[in-house]
C-alpha cells in the first residue's frame, strides 16, 4: 500500500505480477480482491476502487477475471463484511461490457 503525494490522503495498492499458471492463478487473483477488501475493512475505507486485475498485458481471460472479481466483491457486500462503495475501473470498453452483462445477470 502506498501513499501518493498527488492523491492527498489516498492510498493505492500495487500487486506484483506472477508467472504462475493454472488453478493457483485463479486463487491468487481472488486473493488480491479479498486482501484489498480486508484492508479496506481494517482501515475503515468508505470507498475502494478496483481495476481489472491481471487482464490486459498479463492476458488473464477477461470474463473469468470479472467473474472472480464480482464473486469476491459480492460475497463481501452480501455478508455485510464490507459496507462501503466499490468502484470497478474498466480501462477498455470490452471489460466494461463484460462487467455490465455479468452484473445484469447476477
Amino acid at each position: 500500500m502506498t501513499s501518493k503525494p498527488l492523491l492527498a490522503r489516498k492510498r493505492n495498492f500495487r500487486w506484483l505480477r506472477s508467472s504462475i499458471t493454472g488453478w493457483l492463478r485463479l486463487v491468487l487473483l481472488a486473493s488480491c480482491y479479498q486482501t484489498a477488501l480486508e484492508i479496506a475493512i481494517a482501515e475503515n475505507f468508505k470507498t475502494i476502487a478496483f481495476p481489472c486485475i491481471s487482464t490486459g498485458v498479463y492476458r488473464f481471460p477477461r470474463e473469468r477475471a470479472a467473474r472472480i472479481a464480482l464473486g469476491v466483491i459480492e460475497s463481501y457486500l452480501r455478508e455485510g463484511r464490507y459496507q462501503g462503495d466499490v468502484i470497478l475501473c474498466c480501462f477498455f470498453e470490452q471489460d466494461a461490457e463484460i462487467y455490465r452483462r455479468l452484473m445484469a445477470v447476477e
